[in-house]
């Protein structure tokens, strides 16, 4: 994995002309809210996980984990649907309740994006309800070319259709495309979408390692945004 720092700049076949930002721990921080919310949810509901299967909950939709949750607990009498309601409405009141704002520097970002003609785009596997709470309530709305969420696709990540739906209505190809997240799966859908990926790790996350990224991002600072985007 490469590094941001004082010897290293970024060569890749195209400048970038968007920037896809997943939404959670990249955005805004609430990978660390949200597990103290799921984990009541989950006790509450007498859900008993093995770590295997609630790590897999990071970074897909609660369309998959409504499934999951139905496949492992059949005896369950809730559907399919109401299962995966159940987890959305957890991770949306955390959302809502828990998260203050932007992360530091990410706002800053964007604008210079901006500023250089790059289109900017949100691509998350969170609900629209979340989603959309998000960019509205950060002031995100009026800076993003694309807003997607797991409704506006059939299959979540680490399938790369999020992704390539947002360069598709940006009217960009995948190559001049730089993918900003912090999971595994959407490393893995950035890298099949055939999109350049940074990972971002300056915000917590359950996972402190991911692999397969081309840069790492460590904060949203300026110098680490001339190194990517002004190859300084």
């Amino acid at each position: 994995m490469m590094k941001a720092n004082k010897s290293k700049t970024y060569n890749f076949p195209y400048p970038f002309k968007a920037v896809i930002f997943d939404m959670d721990g990249v955005l805004v921080d609430s990978e660390s809210k949200y597990p103290a919310a799921i984990d009541r949810m989950l006790e509450e509901n007498n859900f008993k996980l093995t770590p295997e299967q609630r790590l897999s909950f990071i970074g897909t939709s609660s369309n998959i984990i409504g499934g999951w949750l139905k496949e492992w607990f059949p005896e369950d009498e809730r559907t399919v649907d109401e299962l995966r309601d159940l987890y959305t409405e957890t991770i949306y009141n955390s959302l809502r309740d828990d998260v203050d704002g932007l992360i530091e520097g990410v706002e800053d970002w964007i604008l210079r994006l901006r500023s250089r003609d790059i289109k900017t785009a949100v691509a998350s596997s969170s609900s629209e309800k979340s989603v959309r709470y998000a960019v509205k309530e950060f002031g995100l709305d009026k800076h993003m070319d694309v807003v997607l969420s797991a409704k506006d696709i059939k299959v979540a990540k680490p399938d790369p259709e999020i992704f390539l739906k947002a360069a598709e209505l940006m009217g960009v190809e995948p190559s001049e495309c730089l993918v900003i997240e912090d999971s595994q799966h959407g490393i893995d859908a950035a890298k099949a979408a055939q999109m350049a990926c940074a990972s971002f790790s300056g915000a917590p996350r359950l996972v402190s390692e991911v692999k397969g990224a081309d840069i790492d991002i460590q904060r949203y600072d300026t110098e680490t945004f001339n190194r990517i985007f002004c190859q300084i």
